[in-house]
């Protein structure tokens, strides 16, 4: 999840647009659990804040 112009983007084969960072968020965690990948998010200033990856868990 990155910075994008006025907004908050997912880039996955394609960029995915959100207004607000936390409804980004939501949906890199979404991703996360659904596809069992990775998710970097970056702050404002593209370094990146925190990392979700998806559990080992069955």
């Amino acid at each position: 999840m990155v910075p994008h112009e006025d907004c908050w983007a997912i880039k996955e084969e394609g960029v995915s647009t959100f207004k607000h960072k936390d409804e980004a968020v939501g949906e890199a965690k979404k991703l996360v659990k659904r596809k069992q990948i990775s998710a970097i998010i970056h702050d404002r200033n593209g370094c990146i804040q925190s990392a979700q990856k998806p559990s080992n868990r069955a």
